[in-house]
């Protein structure tokens, strides 16, 4: 093995390398401050943004109490429901400084207390402590911050006593546990200058809002949701309400969104026995004057059930002269229909029925006297066109029918079957507060001909009767 020489002297370096290595040090050093400089902006220059939840007001009447949640600064925010106990949260992110008061005692309008709190390292907590049952209440995001409105409603004391708060809330018996949850229909309505839209829900559900005021978007997550029968609503374009979408997003949880074409200025949720209903403030959009006086004349009304069952009764005339001299061609009808809707837009439904319908007639022959009694049982398959209106739902149908006769007497029977047209004419009546139940009012055209031997009679004729329809809603 070879050593090495340590007592040689080190090689000189030339004064150019030296020059070459300051300058590599200077712009190391700048480097650094400049990169510190960055840092310590982003450490410290925001705190002009800085989001801070300052306060909370009260301020109570005789008809309402509102919440002002002071905020300063950007934020966003969205709020949910919560059971057992009973809660209304909201959360603001982002939120840098807390400095309201940590609980307020309330117990007016069903709300017992509000707290604030830290959720998260960004997101602060507004809970709303509330009695069993949840108040109407609106939620609107003003200049100041957060307004949460909660009124009067029918069955919540105004100041709820404290022995009536139970600690655990009453658990729900065993067969309603077992309840399926039914998101039924979504459909909406225009009022005045605002939005009225309602979600069927039959059964006991949780909820949440998500508002993202970037992409103009109102968003609703319910669970838990078995039955989804609801289905999305395209191209509605009514006062900047563009889409209502639905869609599941988890095993048992359910989306709705709203889409507009603009910012909302405020919305107000209320729960109640049939789900949620959502009124919207209408979301001004650049259309012309014609545009908007014919946007306000048009009403969207609740949808109808896609499928409904009818009992009939009425008279029938058949107005042949040659039926006449036997018959008295005035009898009376009892009838069924199943009938369904296939398609609809906005108020305007599509759909196909299916009905049979009985009538019996006697007389006797100008010569012989002889008795004789005939019967007339039509099935019919039509094509039907509903105009639903709010109070009324104005109908037509065109389609055909197979009548089939027979005409019985002591000394001959004949029978037969004969095709012919049909035109009817009619409305259903809604009952309030009975939703799924109409009255019918109908006036019916037929034309079919009978031909026995050589006699042809036409045992067509008008109809006109009543009905009493059930409806609901299959697939």
């Amino acid at each position: 093995m070879e050593w090495k020489d340590l007592s040689r002297p080190l090689p000189k370096i030339s004064p150019r390398r030296i020059r070459t290595l300051k300058k590599i040090y200077r712009a190391l050093l700048v480097s650094a401050v400049i990169l510190f400089s960055v840092a310590a902006t982003e450490m410290y220059g925001g705190q002009e943004d800085l989001v801070i939840l300052e306060k909370i007001d009260l301020q109570k009447s005789a008809d309402f109490l509102k919440v002002v949640i002071g905020v300063s600064g950007n934020f966003g925010y969205q709020h949910f429901e919560l059971e057992e106990p009973s809660r209304l949260v909201i959360e603001i992110s982002p939120v840098g400084e807390i400095r309201t008061e940590e609980l307020i005692d309330i117990d007016a309008f069903g709300v017992k207390a509000v707290r604030t709190g830290r959720f998260k390292p960004d997101t602060a907590r507004v809970v709303f402590d509330l009695v069993e049952a949840l108040p109407s209440y609106e939620i609107i995001q003003v200049a100041s911050g957060i307004e949460v409105v909660f009124r009067w409603v029918e069955g919540v004391d105004r100041v709820p006593p404290v022995t009536e708060i139970r600690e655990e809330p009453e658990k729900l018996p065993e067969k309603e546990v077992k309840k399926e949850t039914h998101l039924k229909l979504i459909s909406y309505e225009r009022i005045d200058d605002q939005i009225k839209a309602d979600i069927y829900i039959d059964g006991n559900f949780l909820h949440r809002t998500i508002e993202l005021r970037k992409f103009s978007q109102l968003i609703f997550d319910f669970w838990p949701i078995q039955i989804l029968s609801a289905e999305s609503l395209r191209n509605i374009n009514v006062s900047g309400l563009r889409d209502i979408s639905v869609q599941k997003t988890g095993p048992d949880t359910v989306r709705v969104v709203f889409d507009f074409t603009g910012m909302l200025s405020s919305f107000k949720i209320d729960r109640n026995e049939n789900g949620l209903s959502i009124m919207f403030r209408a979301v001004e959009t650049l259309v012309s004057e014609t545009t908007r006086e014919m946007l306000k004349k048009k009403t969207i009304y609740k949808p109808i059930e896609n499928t409904a069952t009818t009992l009939l009764f009425g008279a029938y005339e058949i107005s042949d002269q040659v039926y006449n001299q036997i018959y008295s061609g005035n009898t009376l009808m009892f009838g069924f229909e199943l009938s369904r809707i296939f398609a609809h837009a906005d108020n305007h439904n599509f759909g196909i029925v299916l009905g049979a319908n009985y009538y019996k007639d006697t007389g006797s022959s100008t010569l012989t006297k002889e008795e004789s009694t005939f019967t007339l049982i039509p099935y019919s398959i039509c094509a039907e066109y509903l105009w639903n209106q709010d109070e009324v739902i104005p109908f037509l149908r065109v389609g055909l029918n197979i009548m089939s006769y027979k005409e019985k007497s002591e000394v001959h029977e004949v029978s037969g079957s004969s095709v012919g047209p049909q035109i009817t004419l009619g409305i259903y009546i809604k009952i309030p507060e009975l939703e799924q139940l109409r009255f019918k009012f109908y006036f019916k055209w037929m034309s079919a001909t009978a031909n026995q031997e050589d006699v042809s009679i036409n045992i067509g004729g008008i109809e006109a009767g009543i009905g009493i329809t059930f409806g609901f809603n299959v697939l």
